[in-house]
């Protein structure tokens, strides 16, 4: 099994790149979606969804967010992409299971903040000093260590199509070894 785990900075396409894999058939599992699920069933405000990533983290180990993609990877034969990865040891847990690579999306800051105003998401930044302290964050969690270590890396700072048509072909070179 090829375990393809996404990373980057918030709204620097990852999601985006996912849902290209899904048009090639592979299974995604979303990190992201597996805490915004933990915090509804523990009745957390989306906007606070960053604090819970901390204590969950702190609580029950830096992988413990991957730990609960398990039984979705259990499920699958082939491979899986895994969107999301935010720390070195949610890498090592999905190495268990498979062959890991890296792939590493990233948007210029400034892209990536026009990206926040536009998407409108719940837990996205309001403002720019929201969006600084939200890739804060991020950077404290690890996600720099994972993107320095990508095993590819897909500059998002073009047109869909172009991020499209890079990822599927960083896929099908991942796929085909």
């Amino acid at each position: 099994m090829k375990i393809i785990c996404i990373t980057g900075m918030p709204l620097a396409g990852k999601t985006l790149a996912a849902s290209f894999a899904k048009e090639m058939g592979l299974p995604v599992i979303n990190m992201g979606d597996k805490i915004r699920e933990m915090a509804r069933k523990n009745n957390i405000k989306i906007k606070e969804i960053g604090d819970l990533i901390l204590e969950i983290r702190n609580k029950y180990g830096r992988d413990a967010i991957a730990k609960e993609c398990y039984e979705d990877i259990k499920k699958i034969k082939g491979d899986v992409i895994i969107e999301g990865i935010r720390n070195i040891e949610e890498v090592e847990y999905f190495s268990k299971f498979g062959e890991v690579y890296i792939v590493a999306i990233f948007a210029p800051r400034k892209i990536r903040f026009e990206r926040a105003l536009k998407r409108k998401r719940e837990d996205d930044p309001k403002n720019y000093e929201e969006f600084v302290q939200r890739d804060l964050r991020e950077l404290n969690l690890g996600i720099g260590n994972v993107i320095s270590l990508a095993d590819y890396m897909i500059v998002n700072d073009k047109d869909v199509e172009k991020l499209k048509e890079t990822f599927i072909n960083v896929i099908k070179e991942i796929i085909n070894k």
